[in-house]
């Protein structure tokens, strides 16, 4: 028995970003994914956005339409992702309780949508600490942990929905937790303290080693280390 070779699979899908402000239509969304070869897709939230894409009754119907021509075209939807759009703004991490409670709903809408699609995952980035706040010891400590409350409180109502995990983008700036490999496993142990919530995930993306730097260095800097 050779214990030095195993097999590893990996599936290879696309995220849906590519549709954005392009076709609007579910059917071809799904077509186009399948004509371009890929049979998993990440579906991308800028493309039906909780707050921006019609009212809620538009958003859930044409999420039922994504999940029938997703069972149409042969497409397995992964999950929903954070686009641009969410990217823009401090959201959970805003010093204002209404800032954070407005992406809070944001986050709970994108898991019915989620769910009226077929997805049970949602995952992205949704908070960007300010300057100010990081200016302040004490005010970046207590952002920290508000940040980890409304996680950990998000995992408890996406079980309650029935959704089975949610994944938070390592991201390559101080302002963007978690960006350093020992800023992850903090905020991994913070957010799944028990299992009164679904697991929370860490994306983990390769490409943001490659950028800007922020004063990152040694292994916060390799893909592999991460």
């Amino acid at each position: 028995m050779n214990l030095g070779k195993r097999t590893l699979h990996l599936d290879i899908g696309i995220n849906g970003a590519f549709l954005t402000r392009r076709w609007e239509e579910p059917d071809n969304w799904m077509r186009l994914t399948a004509e371009l070869g890929y049979p998993w897709h990440e579906f991308c939230a800028d493309v039906l956005d909780p707050f921006f894409s019609g009212d809620r009754d538009c958003q859930l119907r044409t999420a039922e339409e994504v999940r029938v021509a997703a069972v149409k075209y042969g497409v397995r939807l992964i999950d929903i992702y954070t686009g641009v759009a969410t990217h823009r703004f401090h959201g959970l991490s805003h010093s204002h309780e209404a800032v954070r409670a407005r992406m809070f709903d944001w986050i709970v809408a994108c898991m019915d949508i989620a769910l009226a699609m077929g997805c049970t995952r949602i995952g992205g980035h949704w908070d960007a600490f300010s300057c100010e706040v990081l200016a302040d010891q004490g005010r970046a400590t207590e952002a920290h942990q508000r940040t980890y409350a409304q996680f950990r409180e998000l995992a408890r109502i996406a079980r309650t929905k029935g959704l089975t995990a949610i994944y938070n983008e390592q991201m390559y700036i101080p302002s963007e937790i978690p960006w350093t490999i020992a800023g992850a496993y903090e905020f991994l142990e913070e957010v799944n303290p028990d299992s009164d919530g679904v697991p929370i995930y860490l994306t983990v993306d390769v490409g943001h080693q490659a950028g800007m730097h922020y004063g990152a260095e040694g292994d916060d800097l390799d893909y592999i280390a991460w």
